[in-house]
């Protein structure tokens, strides 16, 4: 069971709150609770552990600058493969306010959205009006100092703009990190993080 707060000006907010379990046949995994959709390279990562100042625009504007998180349950499966490779499905709550490719789209009922659409409140009803995630990544090591990690993720599911409305994202990502074997404070290091998304 993990759990992370933010400390606000105006108090305590929850970031998250969830309960793992790694002891599954099968090389199993099963994760319920509210999290970071683990979608990309940078989303489920923690804003304390960035090794910038901002999230990159291009994450902040299709996943919402705190990161796309909501109450839902993943479901992982380490593939026998001679390297580190996983597959994810999950799904969420996609109707919270950070939600911002989805249900959380616009700042309130009636308010402009992205492109002037009005902000229509999606209601869950079924598991349609649910996000979907599937991810693959992979990690390996290139040479005893350089490791690499490249994964895929697409996720689906309502939006705001209409009963009918529906989101797509994709994307691909790679991080490449150098580090000369037997240093062990951990510097020097050099790292490389590209993420490519598309939003329809």
């Amino acid at each position: 069971v993990e759990a992370y707060l933010i400390l606000l000006e105006d108090g305590v907010e929850l970031e998250e709150a969830f309960a793992q379990s790694t002891a599954l046949p099968y090389d199993l995994e099963i994760e319920a609770g509210l999290s970071f959709a683990e979608f990309g390279y940078n989303n489920p990562t923690h804003p304390h552990s960035w090794a910038w100042i901002d999230r990159p625009v291009v994450i902040a504007r299709l996943l919402g600058s705190d990161g796309m998180r909501g109450v839902g349950a993943r479901l992982g499966w380490r593939a026998p493969l001679p390297w580190h490779s996983r597959i994810h499905l999950g799904v969420m709550n996609a109707t919270n306010e950070v939600a911002t490719s989805f249900g959380g789209e616009g700042e309130e009922p009636g308010a402009p959205t992205v492109g002037g659409r009005q902000f229509t409140p999606v209601d869950v009803q079924s598991p349609a009006d649910l996000a979907w995630l599937v991810r693959w990544e992979n990690a390996f090591d290139v040479t005893d100092a350089v490791v690499a990690k490249a994964g895929a993720s697409f996720m689906a599911g309502p939006n705001a703009t209409g009963p009918d409305g529906e989101t797509r994202v994709s994307g691909v990502d790679l991080a490449v990190k150098w580090h000369p074997p037997g240093e062990p404070e951990g510097f020097p290091f050099v790292t490389v993080e590209a993420e490519m998304l598309k939003r329809d």
